[in-house]
């Protein structure tokens, strides 16, 4: 299964290790193929730094190593906005540029969506049982 993984779950990937998100990714990055973006990439990197306070030289191992795992993909680009948020319309376009199945996110623009073209958007605490019905 290709899966988007939204920026917001990356970022409670890194601020918690013990955090629910963190084992979702790694569950992930390990079971599926992972479609990212320079856009979701400078805005997790972006987020770390600013808000978080990550140095760069860990936000440069967070990020090279989701380069390793991850197909990079240059995001659609829509006619029209589809989010309220813009950053949002990047995600949309990174999973559509990377026929993804699912885009996972705890964003609530996103999620209210329920599905975009061909493309399911689910929260983490919906994907194990998305997973199941997949396989």
């Amino acid at each position: 299964m290709r899966i988007v993984i939204d920026t917001n779950v990356l970022i409670s990937a890194e601020i918690s290790i013990s955090s629910a998100s963190r084992r979702l990714r790694d569950k992930i990055i390990v079971d599926h193929e992972i479609t990212l973006s320079n856009a979701i990439l400078q805005e997790l990197a972006r987020t770390l730094s600013d808000k978080f306070g990550f140095d760069g030289t860990s936000v440069s191992e967070i990020t090279d190593g989701l380069i390793r795992v991850a197909e990079i993909v240059e995001p659609v680009i829509f006619e029209t906005q589809i989010c309220r948020d813009p950053d949002d319309d990047a995600i949309l376009g990174t999973a559509v540029a990377g026929n993804a199945d699912c885009i996972v996110t705890g964003d609530g623009d996103l999620l209210v969506l329920e599905r975009f073209q061909d493309v399911d958007i689910i929260s983490p605490s919906e994907f194990a049982e998305y997973e199941v019905g997949r396989a």
